[in-house]
C-alpha cells in the first residue's frame, strides 16, 4: 500500500498558514549538495535523526516549476524527491511552522487537500 506523509503548516506562520506542505524542504545553500541538505532540514523540520536519513533516503526524481510572486516576478524552482520509509521514523514538529505530521494512505490525501 502506497502511503504518503502529509504535513498541516501553522495556522501562525506567514506563508501559506494552514496549508498541507512538504514533509521536509528547504533552500540549498551554495556549495551544499542535495541530500546534505535534506540531511539539515530533516533534522530542523522534522527532528528526524540525521545519520538515519542520510542512510535510508532514496531519490525518486525532481519536480521542477515556475513560481510567480506577488510581486510579479518569476523564480524558477527545483524540488528533489526522496522517499524515507521506515517504521521507526516519526517526525515530529521543531522549527514552528509545522503544526502536525501525518502518514496517510494515497487515495485520502485528495480529499484533506480540498
Amino acid at each position: 500500500m502506497a502511503v504518503l506523509g502529509l504535513v498541516r503548516r501553522w495556522l501562525m506562520v506567514d506563508s501559506w498558514p494552514g496549508y498541507l506542505d512538504n514533509s521536509v524542504a528547504g533552500g540549498i545553500p551554495s556549495g551544499m549538495g542535495v541530500l546534505e541538505a535534506l540531511v539539515k532540514e530533516s533534522w530542523e523540520e522534522a527532528g528526524l535523526d540525521s545519520e538515519l536519513v542520510a542512510r535510508k533516503a532514496r531519490p525518486t526524481g525532481a519536480i521542477s516549476y515556475v513560481h510567480l510572486s506577488p510581486a510579479g516576478w518569476l523564480q524558477p524552482e527545483i524540488e528533489y524527491v526522496y522517499d524515507l520509509v521506515d517504521a521507526s521514523i516519526v517526525p515530529r514538529p521543531v522549527d514552528g511552522e509545522v503544526a502536525s505530521f501525518k502518514v496517510s494512505v494515497h487515495w485520502s490525501v485528495s480529499w484533506a487537500m480540498s
